[in-house]
């Protein structure tokens, strides 16, 4: 609303390992598994393997917040903040901590930014993007730049593909944006098998549930072999537990007793 409001673009990013620009807590380690082994020098490798010979486990200091650690994600906001603070990016901690405004020299808005772990919504004027931009840019890696935020068509999914120069080869990435209500809806017919196969989101060969599409995945009777409905089990479950990420959270008492 406030973008719209103030007639401010509407960009979207994503931060590619997001938690690997921040450091890691002191006195952090790791093991070093033998699939590492060749990333060691010759006299490294002669090392580890007469540790591993006398039984000793190998530890390696861990620099940067991997991904894993449990520390990793607040360190990674903390290290952002900071970022954006430099910038001259304010926050709105009465708001919520992850909203961010930045004013021009007038003292008029210019911008206003949403964080949520590695991904951002930001709406400005167009001087502010291209500056926000290549500010990050010197900081971090986005996958594909700040681009326009997908626009759902008609309830159906669309996909939006665009390829990346990484050093010497070439990312080629996709996204697809889709309706909530609409998925949760095919989610509903996949299970009761009611003309799922109708659905927009259905891929050919899957969309019986679960192999007899005149039968519905709570009434077949019986037992099976197991893992003969594994596919499509794993379909229902990764379909309910996206829902309820991404806004139906009462699935999840549901979805843990279908799972």
């Amino acid at each position: 609303v406030i973008c719209r409001l103030m007639n401010f673009i509407v960009k979207q990013g994503d931060v590619v390992g997001a938690y690997l620009n921040a450091t890691a807590p002191k006195n952090s380690f790791v093991r070093l598994g033998k699939e590492w082994l060749s990333a060691l020098s010759k006299e490294g490798q002669q090392e580890y393997l007469r540790l591993m010979k006398e039984g000793k486990r190998i530890l390696v200091p861990l620099l940067m917040a991997l991904y894993g650690h449990v520390l990793s994600g607040a360190l990674w906001s903390q290290w952002f903040a900071d970022k954006l603070k430099e910038m001259g990016w304010k926050q709105l901690r009465d708001v919520s901590d992850a909203v961010w405004v930045i004013f021009d020299e007038a003292g008029r808005l210019a911008g206003i930014l949403a964080v949520y772990v590695d991904d951002m919504i930001v709406g400005a004027t167009d001087k502010v993007l291209s500056w926000f931009e290549s500010k990050l840019t010197e900081l971090v890696r986005l996958k594909a730049g700040l681009h326009d935020v997908g626009r759902l068509l008609g309830g159906l999914y669309r996909s939006r593909r665009w390829t990346e120069q990484v050093d010497d080869s070439i990312e080629e990435h996709e996204e697809i944006f889709i309706s909530v209500g609409q998925y949760a809806d095919h989610i509903a017919r996949r299970y009761f098998g009611t003309k799922a196969a109708d659905s927009p989101f259905a891929a050919p060969g899957r969309f019986a549930t679960p192999a007899d599409p005149d039968s519905s995945a709570a009434a077949v009777p019986g037992t099976v072999e197991a893992g003969v409905h594994g596919d499509e089990a794993a379909i229902h479950i990764g379909g309910s537990m996206w829902l309820q990420r991404v806004g139906l959270p009462n699935l999840c008492t549901s979805t843990n007793a279908l799972a």
